[in-house]
């Protein structure tokens, strides 16, 4: 029995970044590492036959728009991962803060696309009346992590790995979270509750931008002032909505 197939303009997006992916291995003649383009191909792949099945099975909107921030999220892991492909991390390194090796910038590079394209969705996008719509408050998240990319590229890279990477995780991570809150608030989650939770990790990375534009570096005495910065940044930030609002 013929069944009706529509086209899945998910799966179409998906064979071109694939095409996209070796395209560029090709014009590095193939001069790539093996094992970032396959991971990322292998996880792409099934990320998106996985996604686009569930869709098929879905009914509930609220859920249907979700399964579509995934996809988009997937999408543009992948196209980061590309522009990885385009970059050469030979002599960039992350000191291991256990103090046992080295950790490869690649590697790194990786899991920030994929924990970066998976994010934007949730940064960008709201639910309302079960459907996708921009958040502006993941909008001014958005442009001040851009903000942070930007201060890094000022100083030629030569920044505090870890402060950079902990502060857009922790700062990305807590947005999100809030964000699953409001779309789905649970029943003891006063709206006031989220805006100062909100507003709190907002001024904490505003005030881990200060400190990163001051550019603290790794050793000597600086090490243990830039860790009590960034305590007290993240302390200071979420305390004040709460002392100014009740």
């Amino acid at each position: 029995m013929q069944q009706n197939l529509k086209l899945n303009l998910h799966g179409v997006v998906g064979i071109l970044f694939v095409l996209l992916m070796f395209g560029i291995a090709f014009v590095l003649h193939w001069n790539i590492d093996w094992w970032y383009f396959v991971i990322a191909l292998v996880l792409y792949s099934g990320a998106i036959i996985l996604l686009t099945r569930a869709e098929e099975a879905e009914t509930t909107q609220t859920t249907l728009s979700l399964i579509f921030r995934y996809l988009l999220g997937c999408h543009l892991a992948l196209l980061f991962l590309a522009v990885g492909l385009l970059l050469h991390f030979q002599s960039y390194i992350i000191p291991s803060i256990a103090g046992g090796g080295q950790l490869p910038f690649r590697a790194v590079f990786f899991l920030a696309s994929v924990a970066g394209g998976l994010a934007i969705p949730f940064l960008l996008l709201k639910i309302s009346q079960n459907k996708n719509t921009i958040d502006p408050h993941g909008v001014v998240g958005a442009l001040l992590i851009i903000l942070m990319f930007g201060i890094a590229f000022f100083y030629g890279w030569n920044i505090n790995w870890w402060y950079f990477i902990g502060a857009i995780a922790l700062y990305a991570g807590a947005i999100i979270f809030l964000k699953f809150l409001t779309d789905f608030p649970p029943e003891y989650g006063p709206p006031k509750t989220f805006f100062r939770a909100r507003l709190g990790w907002r001024l904490a990375f505003i005030f881990l931008l200060v400190g990163f534009g001051l550019h603290f570096k790794d050793g000597g005495v600086n090490l243990g002032f830039f860790i009590g910065f960034f305590i007290a940044s993240i302390a200071g930030g979420l305390v004040i909505p709460y002392l100014l609002f009740r």
